[in-house]
């Protein structure tokens, strides 16, 4: 698998269980589970989201790669430049989006009703 696709994995998860949940919700009965669907997909991506960090570790800053204190324009000092790069601020925002994501479907629990819920905690 390319550094690019093991970058991106954890959206590709996200996308593919989210549009998952909406598929069931045609076909399952309306119950109370929806939420909890939400939050083991949720924990299934943070899953996914850490094994592309043991796989891809961040690259050095590119002024420390430079040691002079100047940016120069590669960032990493092996290998070609990749279109998506995963570096600490690229980490801190997935956690924080997943965190974020985690909280509102927590605080929306008792919100959408039973024949909406799916597609609700699917968004």
């Amino acid at each position: 698998m390319s550094a690019t696709l093991q970058s991106v994995a954890p959206e590709l998860v996200l996308i593919a269980l989210a549009s998952l949940v909406y598929l069931a919700g045609t076909f399952a009965k309306p119950g109370d589970c929806w939420p909890w669907v939400a939050v083991a997909v949720l924990g299934i991506t943070g899953a996914t989201l850490a094994a592309s960090w043991a796989l891809n570790p961040p690259p050095p800053s590119a002024a420390a790669e430079s040691g002079s204190g100047v940016v120069n324009d590669r960032i990493g000092s092996a290998g070609p430049r990749l279109p998506v790069v995963n570096d600490a601020l690229a980490r801190y925002g997935a956690v924080l989006a997943l965190l974020t994501g985690l909280a509102l479907v927590l605080l929306s629990v008792r919100e959408a009703g039973d024949d909406a819920a799916p597609e609700y905690f699917a968004s």
